[in-house]
Protein backbone atom coordinates (compact mmCIF):
# COMPACT_ATOMS: atom_id res chain seq x y z
CA UNK A 1 0.00 0.00 0.00
CA UNK A 2 2.86 2.37 0.79
CA UNK A 3 3.44 4.51 -1.98
CA UNK A 4 6.84 6.16 -3.21
CA UNK A 5 5.31 10.06 -2.25
CA UNK A 6 3.01 9.43 0.50
CA UNK A 7 0.36 12.15 1.06
CA UNK A 8 -0.25 13.96 4.11
CA UNK A 9 -3.00 14.42 6.19
CA UNK A 10 -4.62 17.32 7.46
CA UNK A 11 -4.49 17.59 11.52
CA UNK A 12 -8.34 17.12 11.14
CA UNK A 13 -7.63 14.39 8.96
CA UNK A 14 -4.90 13.03 11.38
CA UNK A 15 -7.02 13.00 14.26
CA UNK A 16 -9.53 11.35 12.78
CA UNK A 17 -7.28 8.50 11.76
CA UNK A 18 -6.02 8.15 15.42
CA UNK A 19 -9.48 7.61 16.77
CA UNK A 20 -10.46 5.11 13.83
CA UNK A 21 -7.59 2.98 15.32
CA UNK A 22 -8.08 3.04 18.93
CA UNK A 23 -11.83 2.16 18.10
CA UNK A 24 -14.59 1.63 15.35
CA UNK A 25 -15.72 4.97 14.16
CA UNK A 26 -17.84 6.62 11.36
CA UNK A 27 -16.24 9.36 9.50
CA UNK A 28 -18.72 11.83 9.02
CA UNK A 29 -17.64 14.82 6.43
CA UNK A 30 -18.53 17.04 4.13
CA UNK A 31 -17.84 15.60 0.44
CA UNK A 32 -14.64 16.90 -0.58
CA UNK A 33 -13.11 16.92 2.71
CA UNK A 34 -10.58 14.51 2.45
CA UNK A 35 -12.72 11.42 3.98
CA UNK A 36 -10.98 8.77 1.48
CA UNK A 37 -7.65 9.76 2.11
CA UNK A 38 -8.43 8.93 6.22
CA UNK A 39 -9.63 5.50 4.47
CA UNK A 40 -6.20 4.82 2.53
CA UNK A 41 -4.14 5.96 5.87
CA UNK A 42 -6.25 3.64 7.95
CA UNK A 43 -5.79 1.06 5.67
CA UNK A 44 -2.35 1.06 5.97
CA UNK A 45 -1.95 0.89 9.12
CA UNK A 46 -4.15 -1.44 9.11
CA UNK A 47 -1.98 -4.05 6.82
CA UNK A 48 1.31 -3.09 8.76
CA UNK A 49 -0.32 -4.30 11.78
CA UNK A 50 -2.14 -7.37 10.49
CA UNK A 51 -0.89 -10.87 10.28
CA UNK A 52 0.51 -12.01 6.41
CA UNK A 53 -2.63 -13.08 4.44
CA UNK A 54 -5.29 -11.20 5.90
CA UNK A 55 -7.58 -8.52 3.86
CA UNK A 56 -9.04 -4.83 3.31
CA UNK A 57 -12.59 -4.85 1.82
CA UNK A 58 -13.65 -1.67 1.06
CA UNK A 59 -17.81 -1.31 0.47
CA UNK A 60 -18.79 1.02 -2.20
CA UNK A 61 -22.30 1.95 -2.42
CA UNK A 62 -22.65 1.99 -6.47
CA UNK A 63 -20.04 0.25 -8.59
CA UNK A 64 -18.98 3.93 -9.34
CA UNK A 65 -15.64 2.01 -7.54
CA UNK A 66 -14.16 0.44 -10.78
CA UNK A 67 -10.48 -0.52 -9.58
CA UNK A 68 -10.21 -4.17 -8.24
CA UNK A 69 -6.58 -3.86 -6.28
CA UNK A 70 -5.24 -7.60 -7.41
CA UNK A 71 -2.77 -7.52 -4.72
CA UNK A 72 -4.75 -9.31 -2.34
CA UNK A 73 -4.10 -7.07 -0.04
CA UNK A 74 -7.33 -4.25 -0.75
CA UNK A 75 -10.47 -4.86 -2.74
CA UNK A 76 -12.93 -2.40 -3.43
CA UNK A 77 -16.38 -3.90 -4.14
CA UNK A 78 -19.92 -3.17 -3.83
CA UNK A 79 -21.75 -4.83 -0.31
CA UNK A 80 -23.46 -7.63 -2.79
CA UNK A 81 -20.39 -8.90 -4.06
CA UNK A 82 -18.49 -9.34 -0.50
CA UNK A 83 -22.03 -11.13 0.40
CA UNK A 84 -22.13 -13.54 -2.52
CA UNK A 85 -18.36 -14.61 -1.51
CA UNK A 86 -18.91 -14.81 2.19
CA UNK A 87 -22.33 -16.79 1.51
CA UNK A 88 -20.35 -18.94 -1.11
CA UNK A 89 -17.75 -19.51 1.24
CA UNK A 90 -14.54 -17.91 -0.99
CA UNK A 91 -13.73 -15.70 1.84
CA UNK A 92 -13.99 -15.84 5.64
CA UNK A 93 -15.05 -12.78 7.80
CA UNK A 94 -11.78 -14.42 9.55
CA UNK A 95 -9.03 -13.57 6.68
CA UNK A 96 -11.06 -9.81 6.82
CA UNK A 97 -8.63 -7.47 8.60
CA UNK A 98 -11.00 -4.40 8.14
CA UNK A 99 -14.22 -3.22 6.75
CA UNK A 100 -15.25 0.07 5.26
CA UNK A 101 -17.68 1.25 4.27
CA UNK A 102 -18.21 4.02 2.02
CA UNK A 103 -22.19 5.56 2.99
CA UNK A 104 -22.96 2.57 5.25
CA UNK A 105 -24.30 4.76 7.69
CA UNK A 106 -23.28 2.71 10.99
CA UNK A 107 -24.24 4.40 14.34
CA UNK A 108 -22.14 2.53 17.12
CA UNK A 109 -22.28 -1.00 14.83
CA UNK A 110 -25.83 -0.63 14.74
CA UNK A 111 -26.70 -0.55 10.70
CA UNK A 112 -29.16 2.58 9.45
CA UNK A 113 -29.91 3.82 6.20
CA UNK A 114 -28.17 1.46 3.88
CA UNK A 115 -27.21 -0.82 6.52
CA UNK A 116 -30.95 -1.44 6.84
CA UNK A 117 -32.94 -4.45 6.63
CA UNK A 118 -32.36 -6.79 3.35
CA UNK A 119 -29.20 -4.58 2.35
CA UNK A 120 -25.98 -6.43 1.46
CA UNK A 121 -24.23 -4.42 3.83
CA UNK A 122 -26.46 -5.52 6.69
CA UNK A 123 -26.73 -8.98 5.77
CA UNK A 124 -22.92 -9.34 6.36
CA UNK A 125 -23.21 -7.34 9.75
CA UNK A 126 -26.02 -9.42 11.03
CA UNK A 127 -25.36 -12.67 9.22
CA UNK A 128 -21.67 -13.25 9.52
CA UNK A 129 -19.94 -10.05 11.79
CA UNK A 130 -21.46 -10.38 14.65
CA UNK A 131 -21.61 -14.37 15.13
CA UNK A 132 -18.25 -14.35 14.46
CA UNK A 133 -18.07 -11.72 17.14
CA UNK A 134 -20.51 -13.51 19.69
CA UNK A 135 -18.44 -16.63 18.77
CA UNK A 136 -15.07 -15.08 20.31
CA UNK A 137 -14.37 -15.15 16.32
CA UNK A 138 -11.71 -13.17 14.98
CA UNK A 139 -13.43 -9.91 13.18
CA UNK A 140 -12.38 -7.07 11.16
CA UNK A 141 -12.20 -3.39 12.26
CA UNK A 142 -14.89 -1.12 10.86
CA UNK A 143 -14.49 1.89 9.55
CA UNK A 144 -17.37 4.14 8.34
CA UNK A 145 -17.56 6.94 5.82
CA UNK A 146 -20.43 9.10 5.31
CA UNK A 147 -21.21 12.80 4.47
CA UNK A 148 -24.62 12.86 6.01
CA UNK A 149 -24.97 10.87 8.73
CA UNK A 150 -28.58 9.05 9.10
CA UNK A 151 -29.43 8.18 13.00
CA UNK A 152 -32.99 6.22 14.05
CA UNK A 153 -35.40 8.68 14.13
CA UNK A 154 -35.09 10.08 10.54
CA UNK A 155 -35.19 6.21 8.68
CA UNK A 156 -38.53 6.16 11.45
CA UNK A 157 -40.19 8.54 9.50
CA UNK A 158 -39.65 11.96 10.94
CA UNK A 159 -38.13 13.32 7.68
CA UNK A 160 -41.62 11.74 5.92
CA UNK A 161 -45.17 12.87 6.90
CA UNK A 162 -48.38 11.60 5.25
CA UNK A 163 -50.63 15.00 5.07
CA UNK A 164 -53.60 12.66 4.42
CA UNK A 165 -53.70 11.78 7.83
CA UNK A 166 -53.60 15.34 9.33
CA UNK A 167 -56.62 15.89 11.33
CA UNK A 168 -56.77 19.73 10.09
CA UNK A 169 -56.43 17.68 6.06
CA UNK A 170 -59.44 15.25 6.95
CA UNK A 171 -61.59 18.11 8.44
CA UNK A 172 -61.83 20.18 5.36
CA UNK A 173 -61.62 16.96 3.03
CA UNK A 174 -64.92 15.59 5.03
CA UNK A 175 -66.72 19.22 4.69
CA UNK A 176 -65.16 20.38 1.00
CA UNK A 177 -67.74 18.50 -1.19
CA UNK A 178 -70.25 20.76 0.38
CA UNK A 179 -68.59 24.11 1.59
CA UNK A 180 -66.86 26.19 -1.10
CA UNK A 181 -64.70 27.99 1.22
CA UNK A 182 -63.45 24.29 3.04
CA UNK A 183 -62.77 23.23 -0.67
CA UNK A 184 -60.52 26.22 -0.92
CA UNK A 185 -58.77 25.99 1.85
CA UNK A 186 -58.14 22.27 0.82
CA UNK A 187 -56.68 23.28 -2.52
CA UNK A 188 -54.95 25.92 -0.88
CA UNK A 189 -53.32 23.24 1.83
CA UNK A 190 -52.51 20.57 -0.88
CA UNK A 191 -50.13 22.94 -2.63
CA UNK A 192 -48.78 24.41 0.39
CA UNK A 193 -48.57 21.08 2.54
CA UNK A 194 -48.56 23.17 5.75
CA UNK A 195 -50.85 22.16 8.99
CA UNK A 196 -49.42 22.88 12.06
CA UNK A 197 -48.75 19.38 12.85
CA UNK A 198 -46.23 19.17 9.61
CA UNK A 199 -44.67 22.45 11.05
CA UNK A 200 -44.01 21.09 14.49
CA UNK A 201 -42.21 18.29 12.72
CA UNK A 202 -40.33 20.29 10.47
CA UNK A 203 -39.14 22.45 13.41
CA UNK A 204 -37.74 19.22 15.62
CA UNK A 205 -36.14 18.26 11.80
CA UNK A 206 -34.57 21.19 11.56
CA UNK A 207 -33.10 21.41 15.35
CA UNK A 208 -32.11 18.10 14.85
CA UNK A 209 -30.01 18.57 11.54
CA UNK A 210 -28.09 21.65 13.34
CA UNK A 211 -26.98 19.74 15.90
CA UNK A 212 -25.07 17.05 13.98
CA UNK A 213 -22.85 19.29 12.84
CA UNK A 214 -22.50 21.35 15.98
CA UNK A 215 -22.43 18.27 18.51
CA UNK A 216 -22.92 15.34 16.61
CA UNK A 217 -25.22 11.94 15.73
CA UNK A 218 -25.44 10.69 19.42
CA UNK A 219 -26.82 14.29 20.46
CA UNK A 220 -29.15 14.20 18.02
CA UNK A 221 -30.46 10.71 18.78
CA UNK A 222 -30.88 12.13 23.08
CA UNK A 223 -32.16 15.35 21.87
CA UNK A 224 -34.94 13.99 19.20
CA UNK A 225 -35.94 11.24 22.19
CA UNK A 226 -36.08 13.86 24.76
CA UNK A 227 -38.37 15.33 22.93
CA UNK A 228 -40.46 12.59 21.94
CA UNK A 229 -40.55 11.60 25.67
CA UNK A 230 -41.56 14.58 27.35
CA UNK A 231 -44.09 14.86 24.54
CA UNK A 232 -45.87 11.53 25.09
CA UNK A 233 -45.67 11.97 28.72
CA UNK A 234 -47.55 15.44 28.78
CA UNK A 235 -50.03 13.60 25.85
CA UNK A 236 -50.75 11.42 28.70
CA UNK A 237 -51.25 14.01 31.67
CA UNK A 238 -53.20 16.57 29.58
CA UNK A 239 -53.33 20.41 30.89
CA UNK A 240 -54.95 23.09 29.50
CA UNK A 241 -51.80 25.49 29.40
CA UNK A 242 -49.68 22.85 27.23
CA UNK A 243 -49.62 23.64 24.19
CA UNK A 244 -53.20 25.01 23.94
CA UNK A 245 -52.78 26.23 20.58
CA UNK A 246 -53.13 22.01 19.12
CA UNK A 247 -56.35 20.30 18.84
CA UNK A 248 -56.77 17.21 20.94
CA UNK A 249 -56.75 15.16 17.96
CA UNK A 250 -53.75 17.15 16.46
CA UNK A 251 -51.77 16.23 19.63
CA UNK A 252 -53.11 12.52 19.76
CA UNK A 253 -52.11 12.40 15.74
CA UNK A 254 -48.14 13.70 17.02
CA UNK A 255 -48.22 10.96 19.81
CA UNK A 256 -48.91 8.42 17.44
CA UNK A 257 -45.55 9.44 14.89
CA UNK A 258 -43.84 9.62 17.46
CA UNK A 259 -44.81 6.32 19.08
CA UNK A 260 -43.75 4.71 16.00
CA UNK A 261 -40.56 6.50 15.70
CA UNK A 262 -39.79 5.44 19.05
CA UNK A 263 -40.85 1.83 18.86
CA UNK A 264 -38.95 1.65 15.41
CA UNK A 265 -35.74 3.01 17.56
CA UNK A 266 -36.18 0.67 20.07
CA UNK A 267 -35.59 3.09 22.62
CA UNK A 268 -37.58 3.39 26.11
CA UNK A 269 -37.74 6.48 28.36
CA UNK A 270 -35.35 5.06 30.85
CA UNK A 271 -32.80 5.22 28.45
CA UNK A 272 -33.64 8.33 26.83
CA UNK A 273 -32.84 9.84 30.01
CA UNK A 274 -29.50 8.67 30.45
CA UNK A 275 -27.21 10.06 27.47
CA UNK A 276 -24.70 8.09 25.74
CA UNK A 277 -22.62 10.50 23.66
CA UNK A 278 -20.45 7.89 21.66
CA UNK A 279 -20.45 9.58 18.25
CA UNK A 280 -19.53 12.99 18.68
CA UNK A 281 -18.65 16.43 16.01
CA UNK A 282 -14.80 17.10 15.67
CA UNK A 283 -16.25 20.75 17.35
CA UNK A 284 -17.36 19.02 20.30
CA UNK A 285 -14.84 16.91 20.56
CA UNK A 286 -12.22 19.60 20.73
CA UNK A 287 -14.26 21.83 23.20
CA UNK A 288 -14.32 18.97 25.64
CA UNK A 289 -10.36 18.81 25.16
CA UNK A 290 -10.36 22.17 25.89
CA UNK A 291 -12.15 22.26 29.04
CA UNK A 292 -10.01 19.21 30.74
CA UNK A 293 -6.89 21.46 29.54
CA UNK A 294 -7.84 24.42 31.32
CA UNK A 295 -9.52 23.04 33.95
CA UNK A 296 -8.16 24.52 37.67
CA UNK A 297 -9.83 24.40 40.67
CA UNK A 298 -10.90 27.62 41.22
CA UNK A 299 -11.55 27.79 37.47
CA UNK A 300 -14.89 29.56 36.33
CA UNK A 301 -16.11 29.89 32.90
CA UNK A 302 -18.62 30.89 30.38
CA UNK A 303 -19.04 29.09 26.86
CA UNK A 304 -21.31 30.51 24.94
CA UNK A 305 -23.42 29.32 21.79
CA UNK A 306 -25.99 30.37 19.78
CA UNK A 307 -28.77 28.43 19.29
CA UNK A 308 -31.15 27.47 22.81
CA UNK A 309 -30.97 23.75 21.74
CA UNK A 310 -27.42 23.75 21.41
CA UNK A 311 -27.00 25.29 25.34
CA UNK A 312 -29.29 22.70 26.52
CA UNK A 313 -27.12 19.61 24.94
CA UNK A 314 -24.03 20.82 25.66
CA UNK A 315 -24.91 20.96 28.96
CA UNK A 316 -25.80 17.46 28.95
CA UNK A 317 -22.76 16.17 26.53
CA UNK A 318 -19.98 18.10 29.64
CA UNK A 319 -21.97 16.79 32.76
CA UNK A 320 -21.53 13.29 31.27
CA UNK A 321 -18.53 12.98 29.19
CA UNK A 322 -15.67 10.79 30.98
CA UNK A 323 -13.65 14.07 30.21
CA UNK A 324 -15.31 16.41 32.01
CA UNK A 325 -18.23 14.88 34.07
CA UNK A 326 -15.77 15.12 37.52
CA UNK A 327 -14.70 18.31 36.78
CA UNK A 328 -17.49 20.56 36.03
CA UNK A 329 -20.80 21.62 37.33
CA UNK A 330 -23.07 23.10 34.63
CA UNK A 331 -25.58 25.89 34.30
CA UNK A 332 -27.10 27.22 31.40
CA UNK A 333 -28.79 30.47 30.56
CA UNK A 334 -30.85 31.28 27.47
CA UNK A 335 -33.10 34.18 28.88
CA UNK A 336 -36.61 34.28 27.95
CA UNK A 337 -37.80 33.63 24.19
CA UNK A 338 -41.45 36.16 23.46
CA UNK A 339 -41.96 33.41 20.63
CA UNK A 340 -41.80 30.54 22.97
CA UNK A 341 -44.33 32.55 25.22
CA UNK A 342 -46.69 32.68 22.56
CA UNK A 343 -46.36 29.56 20.59
CA UNK A 344 -45.87 26.23 21.80
CA UNK A 345 -42.83 24.22 19.82
CA UNK A 346 -41.86 20.43 20.04
CA UNK A 347 -38.71 21.20 19.53
CA UNK A 348 -38.40 23.32 22.77
CA UNK A 349 -39.52 20.43 24.87
CA UNK A 350 -36.22 20.22 26.35
CA UNK A 351 -35.02 23.72 26.38
CA UNK A 352 -33.16 25.12 30.21
CA UNK A 353 -35.09 25.70 32.88
CA UNK A 354 -34.59 27.76 36.54
CA UNK A 355 -32.40 30.45 35.07
CA UNK A 356 -32.03 32.55 38.02
CA UNK A 357 -30.98 29.77 40.27
CA UNK A 358 -28.63 28.82 37.52
CA UNK A 359 -27.03 32.48 38.27
CA UNK A 360 -27.52 32.23 41.87
CA UNK A 361 -25.28 28.81 41.90
CA UNK A 362 -22.52 30.57 39.72
CA UNK A 363 -22.25 33.50 41.62
CA UNK A 364 -22.28 31.47 45.11
CA UNK A 365 -19.71 29.19 43.30
CA UNK A 366 -22.18 26.05 43.31
CA UNK A 367 -21.52 25.99 39.99
CA UNK A 368 -18.36 27.15 37.90
CA UNK A 369 -19.40 26.69 34.12
CA UNK A 370 -22.18 28.58 32.45
CA UNK A 371 -23.24 27.53 28.84
CA UNK A 372 -25.02 30.32 27.49
CA UNK A 373 -26.54 32.19 24.60
CA UNK A 374 -25.75 35.91 23.46
CA UNK A 375 -28.25 37.03 26.01
CA UNK A 376 -25.45 36.64 28.68
CA UNK A 377 -22.87 39.38 26.71
CA UNK A 378 -24.23 42.05 28.77
CA UNK A 379 -26.43 43.21 31.72
CA UNK A 380 -26.29 40.66 33.52
CA UNK A 381 -24.03 40.92 36.75
CA UNK A 382 -22.29 37.63 36.75
CA UNK A 383 -18.59 36.37 37.94
CA UNK A 384 -15.63 37.54 36.75
CA UNK A 385 -13.98 34.50 34.37
CA UNK A 386 -11.00 32.57 33.76
CA UNK A 387 -11.81 30.91 30.55
CA UNK A 388 -14.54 32.08 28.31
CA UNK A 389 -15.42 30.11 25.27
CA UNK A 390 -17.13 31.10 22.12
CA UNK A 391 -18.49 27.54 20.27
CA UNK A 392 -20.07 29.44 18.08
CA UNK A 393 -18.16 33.00 16.61
CA UNK A 394 -19.69 36.20 17.58
CA UNK A 395 -22.15 37.74 15.15
CA UNK A 396 -20.42 41.06 14.94
CA UNK A 397 -17.22 43.17 16.75
CA UNK A 398 -19.70 44.41 19.41
CA UNK A 399 -20.73 41.03 20.58
CA UNK A 400 -16.87 39.99 20.53
CA UNK A 401 -16.20 42.86 22.77
CA UNK A 402 -18.89 42.40 25.07
CA UNK A 403 -17.94 38.54 25.20
CA UNK A 404 -14.29 39.36 25.50
CA UNK A 405 -15.00 41.24 28.87
CA UNK A 406 -16.75 38.74 30.57
CA UNK A 407 -13.00 37.42 31.36
CA UNK A 408 -11.77 39.79 33.36
CA UNK A 409 -10.07 37.07 36.02
CA UNK A 410 -6.31 38.21 35.81
CA UNK A 411 -4.50 35.56 32.96
CA UNK A 412 -8.16 34.69 31.83
CA UNK A 413 -7.94 33.04 28.41
CA UNK A 414 -11.05 34.17 25.49
CA UNK A 415 -10.78 31.26 23.61
CA UNK A 416 -12.71 30.86 19.96
CA UNK A 417 -13.34 27.83 18.27
CA UNK A 418 -12.74 28.00 14.39
CA UNK A 419 -12.66 25.71 11.56
CA UNK A 420 -9.20 24.56 11.05
CA UNK A 421 -8.94 24.18 7.20
CA UNK A 422 -10.59 27.99 7.20
CA UNK A 423 -8.27 30.39 6.80
CA UNK A 424 -10.37 33.69 5.36
CA UNK A 425 -12.13 33.00 9.13
CA UNK A 426 -8.85 33.05 10.79
CA UNK A 427 -7.84 35.80 9.19
CA UNK A 428 -11.34 37.96 9.42
CA UNK A 429 -11.31 36.85 13.01
CA UNK A 430 -7.58 38.23 13.74
CA UNK A 431 -8.66 41.55 12.16
CA UNK A 432 -11.68 41.67 14.65
CA UNK A 433 -9.46 40.67 17.11
CA UNK A 434 -7.05 43.95 16.71
CA UNK A 435 -9.82 46.49 16.28
CA UNK A 436 -11.69 44.82 19.66
CA UNK A 437 -8.54 45.37 21.23
CA UNK A 438 -8.15 48.84 19.88
CA UNK A 439 -11.36 50.03 20.67
CA UNK A 440 -10.95 48.43 24.29
CA UNK A 441 -8.25 50.57 24.64
CA UNK A 442 -10.17 53.55 23.88
CA UNK A 443 -12.75 52.78 26.40
CA UNK A 444 -10.69 51.63 29.50
CA UNK A 445 -8.05 54.38 29.24
CA UNK A 446 -11.18 57.01 29.70
CA UNK A 447 -8.87 59.74 28.30
CA UNK A 448 -11.77 61.08 26.54
CA UNK A 449 -11.79 65.34 27.03
CA UNK A 450 -14.92 67.50 26.30
CA UNK A 451 -14.87 70.88 26.68
CA UNK A 452 -17.54 72.96 27.20
CA UNK A 453 -18.06 76.65 26.77
CA UNK A 454 -18.54 79.39 29.60
CA UNK A 455 -22.27 79.54 29.04
CA UNK A 456 -22.45 82.85 31.76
Amino acid sequence: MASEEPFKLRSYQDEMLEKSIRRNVIVAMDTGSGKTHIAIARIDTELQNSPSGRLVWFLAPTQQWDAVLFNMNVIVCTPAVLLDALSHGFVRMDRIAMLVFDEGKLVAEQPTHHCTKKHAANMILQTFYHPAKASGTHVPHVLGLTASPVVNWKTGGLDSYDLTSDPYYMELENIANDDAYASRKLRKLLMSRKTYCSEQLKSLLRRAQDLISDIGPSAVEHYIDMCITKFLLNLKHVSQNWMPEMSDLEKTHLGSIFSTIKTNAEQDTSASLQPVFTLLSPKADTLLDMLARHYSDDLIGIIFVEKRTTVALLAELISSHSKTAHLYKVGTFVGTSNSLLRKGNVADIVEPKGQQQTLDDFRSGEKNLIIATSVLEEGIDVSSCQVVICFDLPKNLVSFVQRRGRARKQKSKYIMLVPEDNETAYMDDARKSLEAIELEKVVQDGDRHYRVESTG
